[in-house]
């Protein structure tokens, strides 16, 4: 399925502190409080982090612009470029950056410090300009608990991943040049239960992505408590084409959060 994959170049969630690490009171770090965002629905909770209940949340508004983020995680930007701009934003002016000339590297925002916990929820706004259409795997997502369960792209299409053993999931085209909203929900059963997956673009589970047991494929992804997160984008490959993605309005939790109210 990942052809030209480098599966050892996985992003492992290293340990905050490093020099792009903060504390929960750095700018852009504070997990947002209140009561809304609380339904898993597509919309409805408002931009940025406002009335977002997570244990995360950053809009990248009290960021420094032209600068990397600070806050409760760690960058790993390996031969890319990450910084926060205002040349796009979903809401508010800024977003963060991501930059790669082909053939690509790792651009991750690696997190540890807010795990671990049983039922993952995210949500990000993303924007990417382009899409590798070489043989290249490649992934927005990565979380990681007995093993790797991924978000990214293939072929022009989304593909969803549990690795080890590499099994991939075909799913949606994969949108460019426009802003959309992906929320994921990876729920560890239990020791000898069911695990869960969910992913959903613009509030709309994707193609596959939506079961509890055995996918449509009749395999069982295998999990555990959850241990980290990484995103951004790193592919298994070499790409074909620059790299350019902006991510906003980021929140991770262990209950749902709606995507934030369309524009």
């Amino acid at each position: 399925m990942c052809s030209n994959n480098s599966w050892t170049n996985k992003a492992t969630g290293s340990t905050n502190g490093g020099s792009n690490g903060g504390s929960a009171g750095s700018a852009g770090g504070n997990a947002a409080s209140g009561s809304a965002g609380a339904s898993g629905s597509g919309g409805g909770s408002a931009s940025g982090c406002s009335g977002v209940t997570s244990k995360f949340c950053e809009d990248f508004e009290m960021q420094t612009s032209g600068m990397a983020p600070k806050g409760d995680f760690s960058v790993d930007a390996k031969g890319g470029a990450m910084i926060v701009d205002e040349t796009k934003a979903y809401s508010g002016t800024k977003a963060l950056h991501i930059t790669s000339a082909k053939p690509g590297s790792q651009s991750f925002l690696n997190f540890t410090k807010q795990f671990p916990f049983n039922d993952f929820h995210g949500r990000a706004m993303f924007f990417l300009t382009r899409i590798p259409t070489a043989d290249i795997h490649w992934d927005l997502i990565d979380a990681m608990s007995t093993n790797h369960w991924e978000i990214g792209g293939m072929y022009g299409k989304f593909i969803l991943v549990v690795d080890p053993p590499d099994h991939g999931l075909t799913s949606n085209v994969f949108p460019t040049g426009k802003w959309f909203c992906l929320q994921w929900e990876f729920k560890y059963g239990g020791q000898g239960a069911d695990n869960s997956f969910l992913a959903k673009m613009d509030g709309t589970a994707l193609d596959k992505g939506m079961f509890t047991g055995a996918d449509s494929d009749g395999k069982k992804w295998d999990a555990g408590p959850w241990k980290n997160l990484s995103i951004g984008w790193t592919g298994y490959g070499s790409s074909d084409v620059d790299i350019e993605e902006w991510i906003d309005d980021l929140a991770i939790g262990d209950q749902p959060i709606a995507c934030p109210a369309p524009k």
